[in-house]
């Protein structure tokens, strides 16, 4: 069994700080202990610069214990200043990335392994609402576009 481990959090395009993944983290961990039973601790937000990461996370049940280091890879900065940048370049941007992940055919290989292909924002682009296009294979030989509110809670 684990006892101790170290995880680095390697976000995707997500405009949040450390502070604000410290917050999501210890709401989830508060749900976590509900669902599966168990005693969590997380300590405060620290500087990682020290070497002990962001924060650390202590889980307890009956027989076990894991303590881990959390340590976030924080780009939010590069990530804030895409978002914020001007809106026909970001538009020209997605656009000519989302042809080329079809004509590429990255599309056609994702379906074939039954993996949600495409995760596009195109209101977020145009009118700063998110909005994630997903396409969810439904049966072997096709896939049916589903449009759902994605979640941007600065937290």
């Amino acid at each position: 069994m684990v006892h101790k481990r170290h995880f680095f959090h390697l976000p995707g395009f997500d405009p949040y700080d450390a502070a604000s993944q410290h917050r999501r983290f210890v709401r989830e961990t508060a749900r976590f202990q509900t669902t599966w039973n168990v005693a969590t601790a997380v300590s405060d937000l620290r500087d990682p610069s020290a070497g002990d990461g962001h924060w650390s996370v202590t889980a307890t049940a009956p027989g076990w214990k894991v303590e881990t280091c959390y340590e976030i890879l924080d780009w939010h900065d590069i990530v804030r200043a895409e978002i914020d940048g001007p809106a026909p370049s970001r538009l020209w941007n997605a656009l000519v990335t989302f042809v080329d992940f079809i004509a590429s055919g990255a599309v056609g290989r994702y379906q074939s392994q039954g993996i949600p292909v495409v995760d596009v924002d195109p209101h977020d682009i145009v009118i700063g609402m998110p909005v994630t296009l997903d396409f969810r294979p439904t049966r072997h030989d096709g896939a049916v576009p589903v449009f759902r509110p994605k979640a941007m809670a600065d937290e």
